[in-house]
């Protein structure tokens, strides 16, 4: 319905807004949805528009991230801004098919998608479907990056220690992230993906059960992971610490 609204990025309004108004990035991410649409429905008809998407994407990425990072920017509202940010990256980083001989080009921003998604907990699944970041495992380099992300898709806090223990601390520090960060972050997804993968809703689970799949110590750490969910919007919660349970509802599974 929309693939043939714009002929290039260029006479579509937010690239225009984009090149006009670089002083004033808020605008452009409150525009995103407006401008989702758009970019859905645009299909590139030749290599010269392809090249003008991508650069519509990656600036725009680049403005939303330098955005988050204004004065006075309230923390939530700059996390809001810092998923339009990525969610434009991998946008860009979609525009590169497998069998392309520009993949190596897309190194630096693949491996910057990869380490923001696990920075703000985001869900990653989606991430091992493009081409740009499954390119990541053929270099020594960013192979124990994309061997991390395949973790937060299908692992757990112990796949994750065994690949620590594998490469060292500078697993973390290469790419920017904290360990200790790491590993809480990992715990959350976890405990979304238990609750929206239950069977029935609620989902009702004995502390006790989940010490071990979340690997922690005790059901005090049990508890401190599913306070922080709840407090971060990504689970309702009802502890009943007589019956040692806990009822859980997945409000929002990090995208």
């Amino acid at each position: 319905m929309h693939s043939n609204l714009f002929h290039s990025p260029i006479e579509c309004p937010f690239f225009s807004m984009l090149l006009l108004s670089p002083s004033n990035p808020i605008k452009l991410t409150c525009s995103l949805k407006n401008f989702q649409l758009w970019k859905n429905g645009f299909r590139p008809k030749n290599r010269f528009l392809t090249a003008h998407l991508r650069q519509f994407f990656l600036a725009a990425s680049q403005v939303a991230e330098t955005a988050a990072q204004l004065p006075n920017m309230e923390a939530n509202r700059s996390r809001n801004v810092l998923v339009n940010s990525h969610a434009l990256l991998v946008k860009y980083l979609e525009t590169f098919e497998s069998k392309s001989s520009e993949l190596d080009s897309t190194l630096a921003n693949a491996t910057k998608a990869v380490s923001d998604a696990i920075r703000l907990g985001l869900r990653c699944d989606g991430l091992l479907q493009i081409a740009a970041i499954q390119n990541l495992q053929k270099h020594a380099n960013t192979q124990p990056l994309f061997d991390l992300l395949s973790i937060f898709t299908k692992g757990g806090s112990r796949d994750l220690a065994q690949l620590a223990k594998q490469h060292g601390t500078q697993l973390f520090e290469k790419f920017g992230l904290e360990e200790s960060d790491v590993v809480n972050k990992l715990r959350l997804l976890t405990l979304c993906s238990l609750a929206n993968e239950a069977p029935k809703q609620p989902a009702v689970f004995h502390l006790s059960a989940l010490v071990e799949q979340l690997d922690v110590n005790d059901v005090d750490e049990v508890e401190d992971v599913i306070i922080e969910a709840t407090t971060t919007g990504m689970v309702d919660a009802k502890l009943d610490e007589d019956q040692g349970t806990v009822v859980l509802n997945a409000r929002r599974f990090a995208t």
